[in-house]
């Protein structure tokens, strides 16, 4: 996927965006054709897409900024519409697996707010680096930047399962949930509560790769771990409670 920003009305692989101020990005094919495309057509200059994320299930983020009026498209059909301040704003776009388009996520305040990177951690979820002056909500939470004229940084995670933050997802895990030991030399130990449903597990490396993946029963279960490289993972398990990672060091 190629991510980035028009600053005039062009015509680009038989694509041609509605306004000047586009914020965009292209699915490509290795030989150069457009599979789909997305954009973020504003009223104002300044729009663009620093980046595009996909995580271990296919699910698709972009992270930029935003100023006036906008329309979002994707593959040309418009599906949202939103409003930024004369300043910019912070600008999420989400797709699940399937290119499936969910939703846009927007931070502002009373000043210029931009995203400017992200990345996949080994559990999963969406971590963000970008700056904001003055004022700033995001997700629920207030910042105020230093000074009225100075930009702070920022850098925050978030679930990357949908468009919004889960709060039934937690890295404390269950006190009824015990994963051990850890390190481990090759195997783990899960202990459920007994009386649940169990839960389905996936393991991630710390590349974000799924290298496991199963269901566990309530009670008392191990997993042999000795076929995987030593290093860092996080065992991700959903059970009928809540979702719970956990880090672990697999280690001989």
């Amino acid at each position: 996927m190629v991510t980035g920003g028009f600053s005039d009305r062009v015509t680009f692989l038989g694509l041609t965006n509605q306004t000047g101020h586009t914020a965009f990005a292209l699915k490509m094919q290795t030989n150069g054709n457009l599979v789909s495309s997305h954009l973020a057509e504003g009223n104002q200059s300044g729009n663009r897409y620093s980046f595009v994320e996909q995580d271990v299930n296919g699910n698709i983020w972009l992270g930029g900024q935003i100023k006036g009026y906008f329309n979002i498209r994707n593959d040309g059909a418009l599906v949202s519409q939103g409003h930024a301040s004369n300043l910019t704003d912070m600008l999420l776009a989400y797709y699940q697996y399937g290119q499936f388009y969910q939703g846009i996520l927007q931070y502002g305040g009373n000043g210029d707010d931009q995203l400017t990177g992200g990345a996949i951690d080994m559990t999963g979820r969406l971590c963000l680096s970008g700056s904001f002056t003055g004022n700033l909500g995001f997700n629920g939470e207030s910042f105020t930047s230093s000074g009225t004229n100075t930009s702070d940084l920022l850098v925050a995670r978030l679930c990357t399962f949908g468009a919004t933050t889960q709060t039934g997802e937690t890295d404390v895990p269950d006190p009824q949930v015990q994963v051990w030991p850890n390190p481990n030399p090759g195997w783990i130990r899960l202990d459920l509560p007994d009386g649940g449903a169990g839960g389905a597990y996936v393991i991630m490396d710390g590349a974000g790769s799924r290298v496991m993946e199963g269901w566990i029963p309530a009670g008392s279960s191990s997993l042999a771990l000795s076929h995987l490289p030593q290093g860092w993972y996080a065992l991700r398990l959903h059970t009928d409670r809540d979702v719970v990672v956990v880090p672990f060091l697999r280690q001989d």
